[in-house]
């Protein structure tokens, strides 16, 4: 298997459980850790599955920033992000670092919304900004509300992984309470309904050529049906329909968090469509009959109003013969 190691070889920790409080109360931290930068990269540089995380649940602190200065000025082949407060984004916080190669996404909302002190916004919400913010570097959602944690449901863990996808992200990562506490329960946390979720997300990604994808924040095929997009720290947007178009325009992907009809602008298809539903609960296809001219607009409505699992959020794939 292939596996990318996020190495964060300083955790700051958001509630004293990183080495923040530790190496603020010793001398002469910020070149320490700038040299233990230099020490780090050049133990892993030579490895190929690397990420280096910077932070760690923390915006950025001169202690930070000098240690991954340090590990820029010695390895410059590796993708480098920094991890800070739920509520920004890696360019958000730091727009002029050089040494950024790769963006992370980072939101609770609607988990912790109105908090006065992080103004949280939907993982859409967010990636929709970066997309005009950041035109640099790429951008992975590299955290958001866990499993068994803030009320969450076993949809809204996947709505925010197919939100990430057909936004524009090249990753995401999905927590879980007993595995990133490491206790007791987390072996039985493996095969959790989340985990069971992003398994079958996984498998769908493996299937078409996500890379491909951009999203479509103009709204020039995916044209009605999308739901209330909030942009704000307020409640509501959870029933935003996110969905992208590949270069080539072969492909769409539509994700329904609630089921609804839809319209889709055939006109952007290069050719005739064939058209198929996915059940993200338990990974099963229905195949709408017929094809669909692209030379006017066509509706969707999901095969049924609840999934094999029991919720209503279904994703739509649109392709040419």
């Amino acid at each position: 298997m292939n596996f990318a190691v996020l190495l964060c070889p300083l955790y700051l920790g958001c509630c004293q459980d990183g080495w923040l409080e530790i190496i603020q109360q010793q001398p002469n931290t910020v070149q320490k850790c700038h040299e233990y930068g230099i020490w780090i990269a050049n133990r892993y540089k030579k490895l190929p599955n690397i990420v280096w995380v910077s932070g760690g649940d923390h915006n950025e602190t001169p202690e930070s920033i000098s240690f991954a200065e340090g590990i820029a000025e010695t390895d410059s082949s590796h993708l480098h992000c920094y991890h800070g407060y739920p509520s920004f984004t890696s360019t958000e916080r730091l727009p002029e670092a050089r040494w950024l190669t790769l963006s992370c996404s980072y939101s609770y909302f609607p988990a912790m919304e109105m908090n006065p002190k992080w103004p949280y916004l939907h993982v859409y919400a967010q990636l929709y900004q970066e997309n005009l913010r950041n035109k640099r570097m790429p951008v992975i959602m590299s955290e958001s509300t866990y499993e068994y944690e803030w009320n969450e449901t076993t949809q809204f863990l996947r709505r925010q992984a197919y939100w990430a996808l057909l936004s524009g992200t090249s990753g995401h990562i999905f927590g879980n309470r007993d595995t990133w506490t490491m206790n007791k329960n987390w072996p039985n946390a493996l095969n959790t309904p989340g985990n069971q979720s992003m398994q079958i997300f996984h498998s769908f990604i493996s299937t078409i050529p996500w890379q491909k994808l951009e999203p479509d924040w103009g709204h020039t095929v995916f044209t009605g049906g999308r739901g209330n997009f909030n942009n704000s720290t307020y409640p509501g947007g959870e029933d935003y329909a996110t969905g992208a178009f590949s270069k080539d325009e072969g492909l769409a992907i539509i994700y329904l968090p609630t089921y609804r009809t839809i319209s889709v602008n055939m006109q952007r298809f290069k050719s005739p469509v064939v058209a198929k539903w996915f059940d993200p609960s338990t990974g099963k296809y229905t195949v709408v009959p017929g094809t669909f001219k692209n030379n006017a607009s066509s509706y969707f409505t999901p095969p049924s109003r609840i999934n094999g699992k029991s919720f209503d959020d279904w994703v739509l794939i649109l392709e040419t013969k």
